[in-house]
């Protein structure tokens, strides 16, 4: 009967179909003023491809609901469906439409420009003051842009009237570093808060210890880092390094202490490992760390000295291929193809248990849906009493059984490409933005326009945000006072110290008299450093690529650039 009920009024309505005449009659027509949902506009629009105005516009279907504006990108392939290409949340404090001078669309003909207008949201915050996204809009005629601005417009009269329908909570994006303030920050794999003065950083170039107040570093791990996290009751970090992929710990009082060139340990038997997560038996006061190889799994218990110890405690065996796994007390939730699997880290032989119960009619949508579900996290909402399940395309409450344990789900509005928890509320990351829910309630609280974001740690503090040029390192987290992080004013970051790095250069040493064509050669000749008694450099030889250095009357000859550092160092 197309009737359609949000899914928490869904116990109030009639089970039979169709609805009688009464409840059709009773149905709502646009927004609940008291709970700011329903529907209040919809139509046809265009907004510029992704080259900008001058490459065109493409046709978009809008829709203002539950005080957000959704814009759908219909696919010319009717079997790829639609997608939701920008989400723009009312509530947001910077929330605004306005119509466009010819200044801001030059590119636009200027017959189309008095059916242009504009929504600007916030995007993220610096040190030099907040930064907005913008959406330009076209309408078919200019009569239909005002009709659109009065919408808006009015709604933005009722939030402020309405103060309730804010909520009590938003979360705000404030900008850490960007892919030029870190010359080693070319692509960030993964991250982890250690104080609110420190963050860790996996990158291809190594393992950093980032000090935010002071904007410095120094690299504690030279292999490439593809996962790190910091267990800080033990202050240990634990990383997947290397081209094999090896379990790492580096203490960090070793780090401090007089020898940090010692304090990684690399973990045997851990080659070939792609996932890794932590955790913290509460019973038995253990810190342990799980890393998955193929369809096994290696429970380590982890000890804090001045140089971390690792001991296998308990090798698990999976049935099929593990996409992810989550420390949840003294169990790890384990997702792998459209099942999720809570296994003991403890010693011993305790049963596993499902987490999508097969007798339950309420998840049989799970069960028999496997290539269209893919696991992407498990959330340990009550510890042992419930989880919240998420996949692809829906997140599923569950109870500690496996059953269904409320009657609505999360429908996420794209595909996840990433997933965190910060209590009580679920972060997920899409194309197009960031959504964060309340899982207490199931609502949808706020939409943040962060293109092509990826959470870094497991609470999704730190994101690496790849729609921006450049790359950069972004905090997300609650409004308040008391951040995480310590919030260092944008400027270069300087790497204090690193590890020696062995310097492969092959070189010759001879008399000056043994080759006299070399100022020749080189044009500008040998110039002087300082007095006679000291060094004497040459510039590079443009066509051979040779430098060439004179000290004492000996000519050092390199087959690659160098400097002053390199031959102190040889």
């Amino acid at each position: 009967c197309k009737f359609s009920v949000h899914t928490h009024c869904a116990t109030q309505v009639e089970l039979e179909c169709p609805v009688s005449q009464e409840l059709l009659m009773k149905a709502p027509r646009g927004m609940d003023p008291e709970r700011g949902i329903g529907t209040v506009c919809e139509g046809w629009v265009k907004v510029p491809k992704p080259g900008g105005v001058k490459r065109g516009w493409t046709r978009h279907y809008a829709v203002v609901c539950d005080l957000k504006v959704f814009l759908y990108e219909f696919a010319t392939d009717r079997a790829s469906g639609t997608s939701i290409a920008h989400v723009f949340d009312i509530r947001d404090p910077n929330f605004s439409v306005s119509s466009v001078q010819e200044s801001d669309v030059i590119h636009a003909p200027p017959r189309l420009i008095p059916s242009i207008f504009k929504i600007s949201v916030t995007a993220h915050s610096t040190s030099d003051g907040t930064v907005l996204a913008h959406v330009l809009v076209l309408t078919d005629t200019e009569a239909t842009k005002k009709y659109w601005l009065n919408i808006l417009q009015e709604l933005m009269r009722v939030l402020k009237a309405q103060k309730s329908l804010g909520g009590p909570t938003r979360f705000g994006c404030t900008q850490l570093y960007t892919a030029q303030q870190i010359d080693c920050m070319k692509i960030v794999h993964a991250a982890d808060v250690v104080d609110s003065n420190h963050i860790v950083l996996a990158v291809d170039e190594g393992l950093f210890l980032v000090e935010t107040p002071e904007a410095t570093m120094i690299q504690i791990g030279e292999r490439k880092a593809i996962v790190v996290e910091v267990m800080r009751k033990i202050m240990v970090i634990a990383a997947i390094t290397g081209r094999n992929h090896h379990l790492r710990l580096y203490s960090l009082n070793a780090l401090e202490g007089p020898d940090p060139e010692n304090a990684a340990v690399k973990v045997d038997g851990t080659r070939g490992c792609v996932l890794m997560t932590t955790g913290f038996v509460t019973a038995t006061n253990m810190a342990y760390v799980a890393v998955a190889i193929k369809r096994k799994i290696l429970v380590y218990e982890v000890v804090s000295e001045m140089k971390s110890k690792a001991t296998k405690i308990k090798e698990i065996n999976v049935a099929s291929t593990i996409h992810t796994m989550t420390g949840c007390d003294g169990n790890l939730a384990v997702g792998s193809s459209n099942d999720f699997t809570l296994y003991s880290v403890t010693e011993g032989d305790t049963a596993a248990i499902a987490l999508v119960d097969r007798d339950d009619p309420g998840l049989s949508f799970v069960i028999h849906n496997p290539q269209a579900l893919q696991c992407m996290a498990c959330i340990e909402l009550d510890p042992g009493m419930e989880y919240l399940l998420c996949f692809n395309v829906v997140g599923v409450f569950v109870s500690g059984g496996g059953c269904r344990s409320r009657p609505y789900d999360l429908n996420f509005p794209s595909s996840p490409q990433s997933i965190a928890y910060q209590a009580p509320y679920l972060l997920v990351c899409t194309v197009t933005s960031v959504e964060v829910y309340d899982t207490r309630n199931g609502d949808w609280m706020q939409s943040s326009p962060l293109k092509r974001c990826q959470v870094l740690n497991r609470q999704g503090t730190l994101m690496w945000c790849l729609g921006m040029e450049p790359p950069r390192v972004l905090h997300f987290m609650e409004e308040r006072e008391d951040l995480e992080v310590n919030w260092p004013p944008a400027r270069h970051v300087t790497l204090l110290s690193q590890k020696k790095r062995r310097i492969q250069v092959r070189f010759s040493m001879s008399s000056p008299d043994s080759i006299p064509t070399l100022s020749t050669k080189l044009g500008a000749g040998i110039r002087e450093r300082g007095n006679a008694d000291s060094w004497h450099g040459a510039d590079e030889d443009p066509v051979s690529g040779v430098t060439v250095w004179q000290w004492f009357g000996v000519v050092l000859l390199c087959n690659r650039p160098a400097t002053w550092e390199t031959w102190v160092h040889l």
